[in-house]
């Protein structure tokens, strides 16, 4: 055969590769590149009128273009490196409030012969610093896998930090909108200067208006219209009021923007130049450059998270910290500012259809462009739109963390929200931070005191350990059962807890209406931690039962409560006794009451033959121990095998035996203790099933095996002690089953 004769796939024509779906995903990827760049552009443009304002307004220029790089940067390596296709990134606003309180404060500071040219480079190496601890406390996270730290920081503490931010950033937008700088007192005190509200309200309004509306329908697509409608709307109000473009400029309410191609003040500050940076200026800002990292890794986790509660996909929290750390890194080396995920923007390009990492790219390109040959065009931008931005940004994110939480969160946590959002902006922004730290210790330690460290409350009447015992002791333990006292503790016992189970015991004690008790076991299997302050309130609990008269009985301690335990066991070994589990811990209590009851001291039950001749007749001269084989036992001899079958059914006349069930990877399990006068093998006996678990001789033991042709020779040659027989037996596995239920009942209460 021919090598032109082999049949293969048609390849398209050219224009069938281009039509129906591959086009609709071309138009609406360059749809959603061109939406969120020009966001990017705006939002980036107005960061820049923000931080580069007041004393810095003649860099505004060159502020615009290092946040057109940043954004490039951001954007582009946030989205190549992504867990989600779509993700969207760019220049946030909680750093943007931060860096323009850093901004003025820097100017301020610096002397009054400093020039133009050092407070610019002073306020860039600031910015620069501020984005590489950002890039590298999200690259240390990511690598070392704490992505999953967010789901660990109190939510007031959190709704407290970005509402701060967020408060800041309101208050840089008036300042802009206004044309002034300084802190929230004086901008407040501007406010009621005449003049003031004619440059604040169409900004106002702008982002009241875009607050409701976007409120009432979340859709991304909101921004952009509404950014353009603003814009035109500004300059036909010009042309209504016969104001030309130059004079609007000269009162400020245009971007001043010295080139069209803004690249060309991007250079690599010189040695000279970097001579003039005020680091004095730079260090008294440190805390707030580190909130910058601090705020912006809140901020980041949030924003991943709601971003998979909207796409509906995971994002992997490690992968994302380290693509924007890098691209942070990157930005700061640059002069530029911090930036990461945007939930909005991502959603959005989501809804569009667009699955493509070239929204990064795209987004580059679009504030590339404007960084060549849009410079002249940004002139144009009404500052009434990007203050007015910029306060829909704050105002949005307060309506969430103030307004929204109202309705959500507790009053305690809401106070603290607030406290700390107050905190930021009155006292400072390090200030604030430490009082949410302590006010979230504090509401930790209040809101962990009050879960209830008690699992499970019992009592020795209906909780009994894993040893089937003669009837009349089952009995005999149900009417003394009060004496005994159960605390099953749970989760990591502090001071706060540990006074709270104080409590509980002195108020058993002084209950007249129980019997006095005589026994407190505390089990500690569920017990992570304990801290210094709760071991202290375990040994006045030792006290308060030494006091009293009362055993103290600890289960499952830990190795560090051992330590702690032993000097007591050692000044007082009769009032507290410890044991490696609950069961064995009840198991002695049981023994003691037991022992106490009969004045003995010791267990002794009643035989089995003894049992048995009370419930069979003696009929027609028949003995009914002839039915039954008496066995001697030593001890660790195996009565039962697992997985064998036992052939019949062993009465314990003297001694103890353990049934044991060894799992597949060879460890034994204890499952109950037989003692005296109980019976074992029914089941399996009655069911005709091979042995489910073990049994093992404790001790020497005494036993009689009742074999299945004994038992039907019983019933064929004397039916009537057949069936007291049957009729003893359903007794002891109806005594068995009463006390499982009151178990189960119990810690099910």
């Amino acid at each position: 055969m021919s090598r032109s004769n082999v049949p293969g796939p048609a390849l398209p024509s050219a224009p069938d590769r281009l039509d129906g779906t591959h086009l609709k995903r071309l138009l609406f990827d360059a749809g959603a590149g061109l939406v969120v760049g020009v966001l990017a552009v705006t939002i980036s443009t107005a960061f820049a009128a923000l931080i580069f304002s007041g004393g810095l307004a003649g860099s505004l220029s060159k502020g615009i273009a290092l946040m057109l790089v940043a954004s490039m940067v951001v954007g582009f390596v946030t989205a190549e490196f992504s867990s989600l296709r779509c993700t969207v990134a760019r220049l946030q606003d909680s750093a943007a409030a931060i860096l323009a309180s850093v901004s003025a404060a820097i100017v301020s500071q610096m002397p009054l012969s400093a020039t133009a040219e050092a407070k610019f480079i002073t306020v860039v190496v600031a910015i620069a610093l501020s984005s590489l601890l950002t890039g590298g406390l999200f690259l240390s996270l990511g690598q070392l896998r704490l992505g999953n730290l967010i789901r660990f920081i109190p939510y007031p503490v959190i709704g407290g930090f970005l509402g701060g931010s967020a408060l800041l950033l309101v208050f840089s937008a008036i300042s802009l909108l206004v044309g002034g700088r300084g802190d929230g007192y004086a901008l407040l005190y501007g406010l009621s200067q005449t003049g003031v509200w004619t440059r604040l309200l169409p900004g106002l309004l702008f982002a009241l208006f875009l607050l409701i509306t976007m409120r009432r329908r979340a859709n991304a697509l909101v921004i952009p219209c509404f950014l353009v409608a603003s814009i035109v709307g500004f300059y036909i109000f010009l042309g209504f009021t016969n104001t030309s473009v130059a004079k609007a400029a000269e009162q400020g309410w245009l971007l001043q923007v010295s080139t069209t191609n803004l690249a060309s003040l991007m250079q690599l500050p010189s040695r000279s130049l970097l001579a003039e940076v005020s680091w004095s200026a730079i260090g008294q800002q440190a805390s707030s450059l580190v909130f910058v990292a601090i705020a912006s890794t809140v901020a980041i986790l949030l924003n991943a998270t709601g971003m998979e509660l909207e796409i509906g996909q995971d994002v992997n929290l490690n992968r994302d910290l380290k693509a924007a750390g890098v691209a942070n890194i990157a930005a700061g080396l640059m002069g530029g500012m911090a930036g990461y995920h945007t939930v909005s923007q991502s959603v959005l390009v989501h809804k569009m259809g667009v699955n493509s990492r070239s929204i990064g790219l795209a987004l580059a390109f679009v504030c590339g462009i404007v960084l060549l040959f849009g410079g002249q065009l940004l002139s144009y931008f009404p500052t009434v739109v990007l203050g007015g931005l910029l306060l829909f940004l704050g105002l949005s994110i307060l309506a969430r963390w103030v307004y929204d939480a109202w309705f959500k969160v507790p009053l305690a946590e809401y106070i603290i929200m607030i406290v700390i959002m107050v905190a930021i902006n009155v006292i400072g922004i390090l200030e604030g931070i430490g009082l949410g730290v302590v006010l979230g210790l504090v509401l930790f330690v209040v809101n962990y005191s009050r879960i209830d460290v008690v699992r499970h409350i019992l009592d020795g009447n209906k909780f009994h350990s894993n040893v089937d015992r003669p009837l009349e002791h089952g009995k005999l333990l149900r009417e003394e059962g009060d004496s005994l006292y159960i605390l099953e503790l749970q989760g990591f016992i502090f001071f706060g807890t540990a006074q709270r189970l104080l409590d509980m015991v002195r108020r058993r004690i002084s209950n007249s209406t129980l019997q006095p008790l005589r026994f407190l076991l505390l089990d500690f299997r569920l017990v992570n931690g304990v801290d210094s302050t709760a071991l202290l309130g375990f040994t006045r609990v030792t006290q308060l039962t030494r006091a009293q008269g009362i055993t103290a009985v600890f289960t499952h301690l830990s190795p560090k409560l051992q330590r702690e335990t032993n000097e007591v066991l050692t000044e007082h070994p009769d009032t507290l006794q410890v044991f490696s589990d609950l069961d064995h811990g009840v198991e002695w209590c049981e023994n003691q009451i037991i022992g106490g009851v009969e004045g003995t001291g010791t267990v002794a039950p009643p035989s089995i033959m003894k049992q048995l001749l009370e419930a069979l007749p003696d009929l027609a001269g028949i003995n009914p121990l002839s039915y039954f084989d008496e066995r001697d036992v030593q001890k660790g001899d195996y009565i039962i095998t697992q997985g064998v079958d036992p052939g019949g059914l062993y009465f314990i006349e003297k001694g103890q035996v353990t049934v044991e069930l060894k799992d597949r990877g060879g460890t034994v399990i204890r499952l109950r203790t037989m003692q005296t006068g109980t019976v074992v093998g029914e089941l399996g006996f009655y069911l005709g099933r091979k042995a489910s678990a073990s049994v093992v001789a404790n001790e020497p033991c005494k036993l009689f095996f009742l074999s299945a042709a004994k038992l039907k020779q019983m019933e064929h040659t004397s039916p009537d002690n057949a069936a007291a027989f049957h009729k003893f037996i359903i007794r002891m596995l109806s005594e068995r089953l009463i006390e499982t239920n009151e178990t189960l009942q119990a810690l099910m209460a």
